[in-house]
């Protein structure tokens, strides 16, 4: 079982969504993180950040990012050292610190980059895909039972436009225990990491079993 990890919304546990809405870089080539492929281009121990966090919000252990890509998630220590933990191959796994203001104290955080895995182990022909509009309510369903007809799809409505309303894994595909779905852009874990997680009562995340996932929004039901 895999589950997707999002920032929790509960704002009685995170005060305010997004928690952290400004940066200031601390080396001269920090303003790369606006750019593709600036992970790749610097090593983690070089590269210094310093965030804040907004007054209204409450310190997890996962924050939520506004000007972070959907690649990478911002996280304390303690969960950087559970992920640590569960790494098979380190060299695709990136930590670069971050100095969190807090205001009257600073914490110590990490901009963290995880594997990246494609659409090869998504079960389509299990899975149900729509087109949406702009804002991703749902507009119609699409005959995709091939990964062939899925990439016809994005050309024809383009990708942000083509959403999961179910989705289907080939679990036997995936080696990791912790990566980011390219496809829909989120966190998945395996059953093992999450009952770690629930374990030391990681903070600022919620758990959706692949099973329940739907990246579509329904529009309401006429009372």
């Amino acid at each position: 079982m895999f589950y997707i990890i999002n920032n929790s919304a509960e704002k009685h546990e995170v005060g305010v969504y997004p928690q952290v809405q400004t940066f200031e870089p601390q080396h001269k080539d920090n303003l790369v993180i606006y750019n593709d492929g600036w992970e790749d281009d610097n090593e983690s121990s070089i590269l210094l950040f310093k965030y804040e966090l907004d007054k209204r919000a409450q310190l997890t252990d996962m924050l939520s990012c506004s000007f972070l890509q959907w690649k990478f998630r911002l996280v304390s220590e303690r969960l950087k050292k559970l992920l640590e933990s569960n790494m098979k191959s380190k060299e695709l796994y990136k930590f670069f610190s971050v100095n969190l203001d807090c205001g009257e104290f600073k914490e110590k955080y990490f901009i963290t980059y995880l594997p990246i895995v494609n659409s090869e182990v998504i079960n389509i022909e299990n899975s149900e895909v729509v087109a949406t509009n702009a804002i991703g309510f749902y507009e119609q369903s699409l005959n995709v039972n091939s990964h062939r007809e899925y990439e016809v799809a994005v050309s024809k409505y383009k990708r942000q436009r083509i959403r999961f309303r179910k989705l289907s894994l080939f679990e036997e595909k995936i080696s990791g225990d912790c990566f980011i779905l390219e496809t829909i852009r989120k966190m998945v874990v395996s059953e093992k990491v999450k009952q770690e997680l629930e374990l030391i009562n990681i903070s600022g995340i919620e758990f959706i079993p692949i099973v329940e996932f739907c990246d579509v929004r329904l529009p309401s039901k006429p009372r």
